[in-house]
């Protein structure tokens, strides 16, 4: 009996689960970008794109745009990693928008037609990181399959303060800066606004879960006014990813153990 219990033990610790989140490249520098599911199958095969359109260039010295941001160290990426699984390679990117000028503006389109159905799955993770001082997602507008515009709340916080998870905050009451302010989140007509707060925090995450299927997102991005200067690459990112998902051969290990029991079930009649 001992040897049959610790066989199924054994086959049930061998299945390990991480999240599958988009890992992004970039294809024309700042203005293209190509994603894809790590561990994508089934709904999750398929590729993703980015591009930026409606460019505003507030300096005449060019718009750095969009590009994939891998985190490998620092605060935010300990927070949000000490909270959400990493890939299955430990690996973790994010589309970071980039601005060099305080007028620097563009329009971000998240296109899902080239997943395996043709659109993202209802209940993915989309998370938007660091949305810090005056940064700001206007109009953020998604589409279902067929290209309508969807007209009834499609994100579902996560928690926090309207999907507000700020990890350092809900650990000891307060950021980096003494003080804690966070984004904010509103909902009209069909748009979200994600609006970035006036003072600089440290580790400010927004989590939602999509509750319709989408084909596409679309997202102004901008700075109020009086927003400092960036680096390239700055800004704040946009992650998506799925829950924590079966690693590669899970399901097969799953099926053994599965019907190892039933053989144990049946000798044991």
């Amino acid at each position: 009996m001992f040897y049959r219990g610790f066989l199924l033990f054994f086959l049930a610790a061998a299945v390990q689960l991480h999240a599958g989140w988009i890992t992004w490249t970039n294809g024309t520098p700042g203005v293209t970008a190509t994603g894809f599911f790590d561990g994508g199958s089934g709904a999750y095969a398929g590729t993703a794109t980015a591009a930026i359109s409606a460019v505003i260039d507030g300096g005449s010295n060019g718009v750095p745009g969009i590009s994939a941001n891998s985190f490998a160290n620092g605060n935010l990426t300990t927070s949000f990693l000490s909270n959400f699984p990493v890939n299955g390679d430990g690996s973790f990117t994010a589309l970071a928008n980039g601005y060099n000028n305080t007028q620097d503006a563009y329009l971000i389109t998240l296109d899902f037609t080239g997943m395996a159905n043709g659109f993202l799955p209802s209940g993915t993770l989309f998370t938007v990181l660091d949305l810090d001082s005056q940064e700001n997602y206007r109009n953020v507008t998604a589409f279902a399959p067929g290209g309508a515009q969807i007209g009834s709340p499609w994100l579902s916080p996560l928690g926090g303060i309207a999907g507000l998870l700020d990890f350092s905050y809900l650990v000891d009451g307060v950021d980096s800066t003494g003080t804690f302010t966070p984004p904010s989140v509103s909902y009209g007509g069909g748009l979200y606004q994600l609006i970035g707060p006036a003072a600089n925090e440290s580790t400010p995450l927004l989590g939602f879960r999509t509750t319709q299927d989408l084909e596409r997102i679309t997202l102004a991005f901008d700075q109020s006014n009086n927003q400092i200067a960036s680096a390239a690459a700055g800004g704040p990112q946009i992650a998506i990813g799925t829950e924590a998902v079966p690693e590669p051969g899970t399901m097969t290990m799953f099926g053994i153990a599965s019907v190892a029991g039933l053989l144990l079930r049946l000798k044991k009649k």
